[in-house]
């Protein structure tokens, strides 16, 4: 039971001592089991007066409030405890790491076309909003423009999210025109998808306005 009593050692009649308390153990915590690095939870306990600890500060720190905060690049799992009186509560918390930004074009030219995207952090799910614009396959981040618009990519690793928007622009018509001129004469291109800008890939052979 709680309380205080006299633990004696006895040895041939001399006698040392000592006094031993029992302490109550604190309730149990409760809280979020992981945390993004750079992010923060908040855990909990109910009994008063304890002290929050983390069994490795590299990952995860936590402070006298219990919040833990995930150490940038601390991912790893870790022990967190509170204590009070000597008796301690544990919980476990895992340290997942941010994606790295998404990488691969940032526009789809034209409905039915697809992009490549990827994410240097691999193990994670992609997903798309609304998918009625932009799909997306969940493993492998191959993007498909389902209609003109704008869409927000998601990659996930655990819980961490890192999000960009994905645009489905029209795609141009074919150029129409003559297909030569002669050097110092001129001909004229067309294009029936209004609002494009023209671009020459050698100046030096010929030039577009």
């Amino acid at each position: 039971s709680l309380g205080t009593t006299m633990i004696i050692y006895d040895l041939a009649g001399c006698e040392v001592t000592r006094m031993e308390t029992v302490n109550s153990m604190p309730s149990a915590i409760s809280g979020p089991a992981s945390v993004c690095d750079t992010n923060t939870i908040t855990l909990f306990d109910p009994t008063f007066g304890g002290a929050w600890s983390s069994s490795s500060p590299l990952i995860d720190t936590v402070n006298s409030t219990g919040v833990v905060y995930g150490m940038p690049l601390g991912a790893g799992t870790t022990i967190i405890s509170y204590t009070l009186a000597g008796c301690s509560a544990t919980w476990v918390v895992t340290v997942n790491p941010y994606p790295a930004p998404i990488g691969g074009p940032g526009i789809i030219c034209g409905i039915g076309n697809s992009v490549n995207l990827t994410d240097i952090n691999g193990g994670g799910s992609w997903s798309s909003i609304p998918t009625t614009v932009v799909t997306i396959g969940t493993s492998s981040g191959v993007a498909t423009g389902a209609a003109l618009g704008t869409a927000t990519i998601f990659y996930d690793i655990a819980g961490c999210v890192v999000t960009r928007v994905e645009t489905v622009n029209p795609f141009p018509a074919a150029i129409t025109g003559p297909g030569s001129v002669c050097d110092t004469n001129t001909i004229t291109l067309m294009d029936a998808t209004p609002g494009g800008a023209w671009t020459s890939s050698a100046l030096t052979i010929g030039t577009v306005d």
